[in-house]
């Protein structure tokens, strides 16, 4: 597969490029183009010699089609809001990737317009409500899924399986055990528990404590960002239902590709992983013997349960 980095190659352009289009080397049957329009707004654009299917404009996305002599056919999507420029360059990655390998025209054209069907959801639901706090959530649990469960369980039931974007008490429910992901600072010698029901189960679960440290903005080691494994995950995704579930879980959450969440760096250390189950120290609802207690937080002192590791990354 022949990967583009559209970011990079939209900055390279430079003004006398206004209303002209470079050619993409992509490997698909459909030719693809970038450029900026007349008028000042990014294009990536698709000439095919079948008709393409009708595609609507959206208020931050102009679609124009049209045809260029006989049996040449423009499909092309201009941005209409610079301020989304992250999020776009995101979709001419996906959408360009996902024409690839396919053996015609039509399937090509078909794929593009489903595949843009699908990025409408990042362009209208875009967040900026994500706490550092909930970054730092967030990034523990992209990275958990893209270098552990994805490898363990396959990518259609790692992704579904990740519900800590949904609210509910474990962030990855799978066959017949759990995962609750916590990440700290490297430095850290306690992990908070944020409820009662986190590592409350009759099922033996696993506590993943994911340690990191904050990095410099020139720090990259291609895994360092939210954007950086956010772009990871969304590129193994072929099916447009399972990406639309995924893009959708990671906007719950509150991300927004447009704030500072690429600039904002960390380093793993490591990621340890606990077996919860009987003996674990834990606080569960048995324990609290007066209804009037709510919002019950505590902490793991994380040397102390060493005899409960069971695998380190």
């Amino acid at each position: 597969m022949v990967k583009n980095n559209f970011e990079l190659m939209f900055s390279g352009l430079e003004e006398e490029i206004f209303n002209n289009q470079k050619k993409v080397t992509n490997g698909s049957i459909i030719k693809v183009y970038y450029g900026i329009t007349k008028d000042g707004f990014s294009r990536l654009s698709f000439l095919s010699t079948l008709k393409p299917p009708k595609i609507d404009s959206t208020k931050m996305l102009r679609v124009v089609q049209g045809e260029e002599g006989e049996g040449n056919y423009w499909t092309c999507f201009d941005l209409l809001n610079h301020e989304f420029e992250k999020i776009f360059y995101m979709f001419c990655d996906d959408i360009t990737n996902s024409i690839q390998g396919l053996d015609s025209e039509l399937k090509e054209l078909n794929t593009i317009k489903d595949r843009f069907s699908i990025w409408k959801i990042m362009f209208k639901k875009v967040s900026s409500s994500l706490s550092s706090e909930k970054e730092q959530g967030l990034f523990g649990e992209l990275y958990f899924l893209d270098k552990y469960m994805i490898p363990k369980y396959g990518l259609d039931d790692s992704i579904n399986s990740w519900a800590g974007p949904l609210g509910y008490n474990k962030d990855f429910s799978i066959d017949n055990t759990w995962y609750e992901v916590k990440t700290t600072s490297v430095n850290s010698t306690c992990v908070k528990i944020s409820s009662l029901s986190q590592l409350s189960s009759d099922i033996p679960g696993n506590l993943s404590i994911i340690r990191i440290e904050k990095m410099s903005e020139e720090f990259d080691n291609g895994f360092c960002s939210i954007s950086h494994i956010f772009d990871d995950i969304l590129k193994q995704i072929k099916d447009g239902e399972l990406q639309e579930k995924f893009i959708n879980k990671v906007l719950e959450y509150g991300f927004n590709p447009e704030t500072d969440f690429q600039k904002n760096k960390f380093n793993i250390s490591n990621i340890s992983i606990y077996k919860v189950e009987e003996g674990f120290p834990r606080l569960t609802e048995k324990d609290i013997k007066f209804q009037e207690i709510d919002n019950i937080t505590y902490e793991i002192i994380i040397k102390t349960i060493e005899k409960f590791k069971v695998e380190e990354l």
